[in-house]
């Protein structure tokens, strides 16, 4: 989770890509993982501050998983249903919770962020 806490913020406000996927998003997310937990503020679609949480904390969106799960997912090559947060939500143990009309117009920029995590070493 540490990797999260370093990487994102960088990462994400200087993408392009997260950029469009998350302009006039304003929320937050939580990523949680066994008793580790961080929320990750986007405002005006720049990512403001990522925080240590507890795992239990609100956020408009959750994502958790376990540890295996998160290694997985943030692999460079990941493995089949890993290469997405959906597949992993739908054919592993990773949760992707939140109301559809808070997820999905901002899954575009959550899939970018891991893919991000992934081609800057955050899975290691």
């Amino acid at each position: 989770m540490n990797q999260l806490q370093r990487l994102t913020p960088r990462l994400a406000n200087d993408d392009p890509e997260f950029a469009l996927a998350a302009r006039m998003w304003d929320g937050d997310v939580l990523f949680a993982c066994g008793e580790d937990a961080m929320r990750m503020t986007v405002r005006g679609g720049r990512v403001t501050e990522i925080v240590e949480a507890s795992p239990s904390a609100q956020a408009a969106i959750r994502i958790i998983a376990t540890a295996d799960d998160w290694e997985k997912l943030l692999q460079p090559v990941p493995p089949p249903f890993y290469q997405d947060l959906f597949g992993a939500a739908s054919r592993h143990g990773v949760l992707l919770l939140g109301e559809p009309e808070v997820v999905f117009p901002y899954y575009p920029a959550l899939r970018r962020l891991i893919e991000l995590l992934r081609t800057s070493g955050g899975g290691r």
